[in-house]
């Protein structure tokens, strides 16, 4: 994992990984919910905007996504 965004009511997280994926987890049970992939390379960045429906990724490969 290489990068991590609590959202903001704090049930959920955010990660991108080195494999490019971004996996959104359950904060309370740490199960992984849904795996986001399209990154060919490391995620280095990723946010969540603040209602929650729009997941952000910055990646190795010079993409936002």
């Amino acid at each position: 994992v290489k990068a991590v965004k609590l959202t903001k009511e704090g049930d959920r997280i955010i990660s991108g990984s080195s494999d490019g994926s971004i996996k959104l987890w359950d904060a309370e049970s740490g199960k992984c919910e849904f795996t986001m992939t399209g990154h060919n390379g490391v995620v280095w960045a990723v946010d969540i905007s603040d209602d929650g429906l729009v997941v952000f990724s910055g990646g190795e490969d010079e993409t936002v996504r």
